[in-house]
């Protein structure tokens, strides 16, 4: 109770994953690739912040790479702790401002790979899930 996890795994070793994985990236890869070349590695996983779960610390999904995909399982309203974004620090911009979207089941998320980013704190009384998928 009160925690948050991350399970990550290979998205084209996990059945589990394959399905969600495959939709994801029906949507994402088109995107990605009208900007960058993009890579047949993807990792994918699943976020979820248990009520009572504390803010992350922002964080970068890595130094290099090209685009996080979240795609949420449950609705990121402000009570269950929704992802909060600081827009401009791909580029090296200020961590100041943010921003923090109130998604549902079915949006998909796109952000640079090098975008801090964290887990808003969990407030309510249910668990908030998102999938992810990464290109690396």
């Amino acid at each position: 109770d009160g925690q948050a996890g991350d399970v990550s795994l290979p998205a084209a070793d996990e059945a589990a994953f394959g399905e969600l994985h495959s939709a994801m990236d029906g949507v994402a890869r088109p995107v990605i690739s009208e900007l960058w070349a993009v890579s047949a590695e993807m990792r994918a996983g699943c976020v979820i912040s248990e009520p009572g779960a504390l803010a992350q610390p922002s964080h970068r999904d890595g130094p290099d790479g090209l685009v996080t995909v979240f795609a949420p399982l449950t609705a990121f309203v402000p009570r269950n702790g929704p992802t909060e974004l600081s827009p401009s620090t791909h580029r090296g911009g200020d961590d100041s401002l943010s921003v923090a979207p109130l998604l549902q089941p079915g949006d998909v998320l796109l952000f640079d790979y090098r975008c801090l980013h964290r887990g808003l704190a969990n407030e309510g009384d249910a668990r908030r899930e998102v999938a992810y998928a990464r290109s690396e």
